[in-house]
């Protein structure tokens, strides 16, 4: 087997490939078998780039042919459900007001860099995490008879540091998370503090993904 460094694994232009590195008691076919689940991952993640970049452009068509009537009015409220709240009757189920913000808090979350696309970038990293930590990560190895921690991924690792500090840390990360960061720290300017997570960098992350490589340990 031999060994990359970070810096060799990272896509830097030229055509995407995913890759597969393994030792010699692991046969073609079976790293061939593995391959496909590699690829089969990129797949999913694909799906949640397009959910990502569709729901942007949603919002940000969305904000564009509204946001004068919110600058009008920032101090009336917008309420969410399926009942006017000024409606005279009691609510029920199938039929309330589940939530509400005021017109000048939504012009703050959906503004670009905002609330919302952090919302969005962060169920991004923390579903593709689970979708290879708990799912793909297993196929692999099932597929070449070993077990889930002699496959590895550099860029997978990072993420999951990055996953923890959206989940325990309420997205603040510390420098001990960063010192971890194999790869994220080549393609992501990332300081110790609030993390905000920009579209940019999901599709900065999705052309690694785009080129993952994968090791499989003795």
């Amino acid at each position: 087997m031999t060994n990359h460094n970070s810096s060799d694994l990272y896509w830097q232009g030229g055509k995407f490939r995913c890759r597969i590195l393994y030792p010699e008691s692991i046969s073609l076919y079976e790293a061939s078998k593995a391959m496909r689940f590699i690829e089969e991952f990129r797949s999913y993640c694909y799906e949640q780039e397009i959910i990502f970049v569709i729901a942007t452009m949603a919002k940000d068509q969305w904000l564009k042919s509204h946001k004068h009537i919110f600058e009008n009015s920032k101090d009336n409220t917008m309420f969410f459900g399926t009942q006017n709240p000024a409606a005279d009757e009691p609510q029920s189920p199938g039929n309330s007001t589940t939530s509400s913000i005021l017109h000048k808090d939504l012009l703050e979350m959906l503004k670009t860099g905002g609330n919302f696309e952090s919302q969005l970038s962060n169920q991004f990293i923390v579903f593709v995490y689970h979708l290879w930590d708990e799912n793909f990560r297993y196929k692999i190895a099932d597929s070449l008879s070993i077990s889930r921690n002699q496959v590895e991924c550099d860029l997978m690792g990072d993420i999951r540091h990055i996953r923890n500090s959206i989940i325990h840390e309420k997205s603040d990360i510390r420098q001990a998370d960063l010192n971890h960061l194999k790869m994220l720290s080549q393609i992501w300017n990332l300081k110790p503090g609030k993390l905000v997570i920009s579209w940019q960098m999901i599709h900065s992350l999705m052309e690694q993904i785009n080129a993952l490589y994968v090791k499989i340990k003795e």
